[in-house]
């Protein structure tokens, strides 16, 4: 996506100062403290180059903040980089135009993320990422969509929140400044040594699903194959040819990966469709539109309706960072009865009845046109009966068809069946 850096500072002073006093490598911008408790006012630590937040009993706490102008319809992101042993707060999106404190924090401390809700002073806790390892050096990255979606990585890996079953709401006015600082604890070495915020200004980007599978498809369509699904960009790209018609053979893969259903039945989209398809099957067909054409699927058998959501991976877009969710979505819809048929007992020039036979072949024909309908192998005639039953969607019910059985050894059998 494109992502505007807003401000940085890397806490570069000749000698010791306060944060008031400092000036930001960004310049036009200035830190204001919004809250000191017990005179904490944090430090610029010349020798480190980092930002200190110096010891007061009980409860050392300051807050700064930059006036950051952006849109409220922006996806914010702040990144911090650590000193050793500090424990640190970002402020993910400043003052809601009525309280100066209220915003989104992340607590950073040596083994965990914490992320915290400030409502007029009072903090809560939404989320938590346990478990972790932080280390001097270590970047550690908040992002506040403008949805009010939260999310954070370390080192440029992705951590998930672990649900509180809060829910987490953005503010409605993004109005005050951003990003901010809080200073929980002082060491006597480490700190901050460098604070970044940026906005991500790519929010147009869109892609639109047509094609022939588009709104909706039977299961017999599925079935017989060539349908197709169109993905049309807007404000972005798809990358060009490498290894596979787009971008890279894993690329192109990651495009069909993104087909997904929103059920999982065995024999279903998923498995049968998705799981199973071709990069071949995907074609480049200029810089903003990919045509992906379904190869037929003989095992796909549905029990109720499916919605597919076609996903854009990142990887085979120039401009965005994350994947694009296409719309709309379209759907397969379920033939409530696959038409059957059902042999007379298989038997050998003897008469006797040949049971459990396996490897038996089954061609449909057309009555009328002679044109195959459909080819089924692996069948087994029934242990007891000797009969062999099969449904396919290519067949229609209640028609009549030339059916033509051939054993594994080659003996053959014709019959007229009707199917159910």
């Amino acid at each position: 996506m494109a992502i505007t850096k807003v401000f940085e500072d890397d806490f570069t002073e000749s000698s010791n100062t306060l944060i008031t006093s400092h000036t930001p490598t960004t310049l036009g911008l200035a830190w204001l403290a919004l809250s000191q408790n017990g005179g904490a006012n944090a430090i610029i630590d010349a020798a480190e180059d980092s930002l200190n937040q110096p010891f007061y009993s009980p409860s050392p706490q300051s807050d700064y903040i930059i006036s950051v102008t952006e849109s409220q319809s922006d996806d914010q992101e702040c990144e911090h980089t650590l000193g050793s042993g500090v424990l640190t707060r970002i402020l993910l999106q400043g003052q809601d135009g009525s309280t100066a404190n209220d915003g989104y924090r992340l607590s950073v401390v040596a083994a965990s993320i914490t992320l915290l809700r400030v409502d007029e002073g009072v903090e809560t806790q939404l989320d938590l990422v346990p478990g972790l390892s932080l280390v001097d050096t270590d970047r550690v990255n908040g992002k506040i969509s403008a949805s009010g979606d939260i999310s954070v990585d370390v080192n440029d890996v992705a951590q998930t929140w672990q649900s509180s079953g809060t829910s987490i709401v953005n503010d409605t006015t993004h109005t005050g400044g951003w990003p901010g600082w809080t200073g929980r604890k002082s060491y006597t070495t480490g700190g901050i040594t460098k604070l970044e915020a940026s906005i991500d200004t790519a929010v147009g980007i869109i892609s639109v699903t047509t094609g022939t599978a588009v709104p909706t498809q039977t299961e017999v369509d599925v079935v017989a194959g060539g349908k197709t699904i169109i993905l049309t960009l807007t404000n972005d790209t798809f990358v060009a040819a490498g290894t596979g018609p787009i971008g890279s053979t894993a690329d192109t893969q990651a495009i069909i990966d993104g087909l997904t259903s929103a059920q999982s039945e065995t024999f279903g989209w998923n498995n049968e469709v998705r799981d199973k398809e071709l990069t071949t099957a995907v074609v480049r067909t200029s810089s903003t539109v990919c045509t992906i054409t379904l190869t037929a699927s003989a095992s796909y058998n549905i029990t109720a309706t499916e919605t597919i959501t076609a996903t854009v991976p990142a990887a085979v877009l120039v401009t965005s960072a994350t994947p694009v969710v296409s719309s709309p979505t379209f759907t397969v819809t379920h033939i409530v009865t696959i038409p059957s048929i059902t042999t007379d007992p298989l038997k050998n020039n003897t008469g006797q009845l040949l049971t459990s036979e396996s490897g038996v072949t089954a061609d449909v024909y057309n009555t009328s046109t002679g044109a195959l309908v459909v080819h089924k192998t692996g069948l087994t005639s029934d242990g007891t009966t000797a009969i062999v039953t099969f449904s396919d969607a290519l067949m229609s019910a209640t028609t009549e068809y030339r059916v033509v059985i051939e054993l594994s050894g080659g003996e053959e059998g014709v019959a007229r069946i009707t199917t159910a």
